[in-house]
């Protein structure tokens, strides 16, 4: 570029010696911005305005709902229904995997009172006939999901979700009529002979 077109180009204004060029924004400048400000609006209306917007939370959520619905359908194809209900406790009691899994849960959670084994420690000695806290296996679930006041026995479906205390309960259900070695002595009254699983 020649000088003389540059002297053309030259602002009239001078700041300490020194004056710049007056050089307009390229066209495809203008027209990146144009689209912005047109996208923006699109945006605007559609995902703010209209009902037909969706955020990242609703894919989120859509997500979450995918997830959980494929974990019940895995629970429910492994042990079958797990509703808190004496006659599912009493069936999930005599369930394979749903021993399995009660056990682990019972082991982590409930076994610094009773003792992996069930036979009780601070808190009572669950393979004997006799209990303070219940009378049927029904009453288990109670148990472990509200907790009893003014014990150590806390509630604990806020912490674990009603899925893993049913599990829980129905091992806890299971361990009656087990002979650990020094099981604690005897608490509260004799229980009544529980009913057996459907079927059976």
């Amino acid at each position: 570029m020649s000088s003389t077109h540059q002297d053309d180009n030259l602002m009239a204004h001078d700041y300490d010696g020194i004056r710049e060029y007056d050089n307009p924004t390229p066209g495809w400048w203008h027209a990146i911005f144009i689209v912005c400000v047109l996208f923006a609006g699109a945006y605007l209306l559609f995902f703010h305005l209209s009902p037909y917007g969706w955020t990242i939370f609703d894919q989120q959520d859509a997500t979450a709902k995918r997830i959980n619905d494929k974990a019940q359908a895995i629970l429910k194809a492994t042990y079958g229904s797990l509703t808190p209900d004496q006659d599912n406790l009493v069936r999930l009691s005599g369930n394979t995997n749903a021993l399995a899994a009660g056990k682990a849960i019972f082991e982590g959670r409930c076994a610094a009172c009773h003792m992996p084994d069930g036979r009780g420690l601070v808190g009572p000695n669950l393979t004997d006939d006799f209990a303070k806290n219940y009378k049927m296996p029904g009453d288990i679930y109670k148990v472990v999901s509200g907790g009893v006041p003014g014990t150590a026995m806390v509630a604990w479906e806020p912490l674990l979700g009603r899925d893993d205390v049913v599990l829980a309960a129905s091992y806890v259900i299971s361990l009656r009529g087990a002979h650990p070695a020094n099981p604690k002595a005897p608490e509260g009254e004799p229980l009544p002979e529980w009913p057996k699983p459907a079927g059976e």
